[in-house]
């Protein structure tokens, strides 16, 4: 009787934990949208919402995703989405005009870390696919830093989509 209560609850908070790691994919899709509904306006890049009329939006919603990194790394025992969620958090309260080099490096590890342990710590059999998609998420940024083809903004929101999809993935069983 005690392992069927047992498995009946590890089953719910299984549902629960898979529901909260959807929560935390849409909440990274869909960040450029919210702040631009908030001003009406596109801005040139995700952090410059802070100095908008939606900063405490901004902070909210980067911190939310922060946590979620967070909560995950605690949950499955991931320090690295600890330490990924961290940083999240840290771009949020570290201001890109008054904190120029700690918000551009937590932003870079944010994106970087998570690319690394996307690859990192899959299977060999989806390592490939992996691969790809951090390759596709760095290129994007490249495009950006150096070509200057696509905004800021643009290029956030084109890499976290495929971090969305990878946290949607992983938390079905579709991906480990």
């Amino acid at each position: 009787m005690i392992k069927r209560i047992t498995i009946k609850r590890v089953d719910k908070i299984s549902i629960r934990f898979e529901k909260l790691q959807v929560i935390k994919a849409l909440v990274l899709i869909l960040i450029p949208f919210i702040l631009k509904l908030k001003t009406g306006k596109w801005l040139s890049s995700i952090s410059s919402y802070y100095y908008s009329s939606a900063h405490d939006d901004f902070v909210l919603l980067l911190t939310l995703a922060g946590l979620l990194y967070a909560n995950d790394g605690i949950l499955r025992n991931k320090w690295w989405n600890i330490s990924i969620g961290a940083s999240l958090i840290g771009v949020a309260y570290f201001p890109h005009l008054e904190y120029a080099v700690l918000h551009y490096l937590l932003a870079a590890y944010f994106f970087v870390g998570t690319c690394i342990t996307m690859v990192v710590f899959s299977s060999k059999q989806q390592r490939k696919y992996k691969i790809i998609v951090a390759a596709i998420i760095i290129t994007v940024m490249a495009a950006h830093f150096f070509t200057g083809i696509v905004s800021l903004l643009t290029a956030e929101w084109l890499c976290m989509f495929p971090m969305a999809l990878h946290f949607i993935g992983e938390s079905t069983g579709k991906i480990d």
